[in-house]
């Protein structure tokens, strides 16, 4: 079960129940006037076993393997999901005229 972390309050910092991984998310309003929007940020992060007998911290095969694939995803999906947070101009109505 993740579990949350002391953040400031529009921050909130999520950790998985074994600590490898991390997701963050913070919202700040946007402008001053009508119409308010959000605007959201976010990050996230995989953080490594340390070996007890090195000292060091390999994040592993798998994980460079895979690595290129994930930032190609992320940022596929990142900007789906920004494409539809934003209103589309509107075309005329057929009918207006």
């Amino acid at each position: 079960m993740p579990t949350v972390q002391s953040c400031p309050l529009d921050q909130v910092l999520l950790a998985d129940f074994q600590w490898r991984t991390r997701s963050w998310l913070m919202v700040k309003p946007m402008g001053e006037g009508a119409p308010m929007g959000i605007r959201l940020y976010s990050g996230s992060a995989v953080v490594p076993r340390r070996n007890p007998a090195s000292g060091k911290s390999p994040m592993g095969f798998l994980f460079n393997a895979l690595l290129g694939f994930h930032k190609v995803y992320s940022k596929q999906l990142l900007g789906a999901a920004a494409s539809r947070a934003w209103p589309r101009p509107q075309s005329p109505h057929p009918m207006a005229a």
